[in-house]
């Protein structure tokens, strides 16, 4: 059983509907193109590490509280 079954509805709903940061977003994405153009250097890269963990465990988080919100009836499955 997640922490997140113990959640009142008001942050379960939260936490199904979170977003990453906007900054962190657009950091993120300049750092997979910098990657991806394979000059990204070791300061960068670990940031880069930094941001694609905290972007697993939002996203992980992010499921857990859906599944919640959807066995509690307070939103619809994403698909039958």
């Amino acid at each position: 059983m997640s922490q997140i079954e113990w959640l009142p509805d008001a942050e379960v709903l939260a936490l199904a509907n979170v977003q990453m940061d906007e900054a962190d977003q657009t950091e993120l994405n300049a750092l997979l193109v910098v990657q991806r153009e394979g000059v990204i250097n070791p300061p960068a890269r670990e940031r880069l590490h930094v941001l694609l963990d905290d972007y697993r465990q939002g996203m992980l988080r992010k499921a857990q509280a859906l599944q919640v919100a959807v066995s509690r009836g307070l939103q619809p499955p994403l698909s039958n």
